[in-house]
């Protein structure tokens, strides 16, 4: 796995564990939910 991709899945793992955070405000999780989803998409994740 290259070092670029490594990186966007580390980015992605952490976008979810802000929507999951207890601390993070409805806005910020959703926020975070979104994004890691379109890093998914953009890279072709699943």
């Amino acid at each position: 796995m290259s070092i670029d991709r490594q990186r966007i899945i580390d980015k992605v793992i952490k976008c979810f564990a802000l929507a999951r955070s207890a601390g993070a405000s409805p806005n910020e999780a959703e926020t975070a939910l979104r994004q890691g989803r379109k890093l998914m998409e953009q890279y072709q994740l699943e």
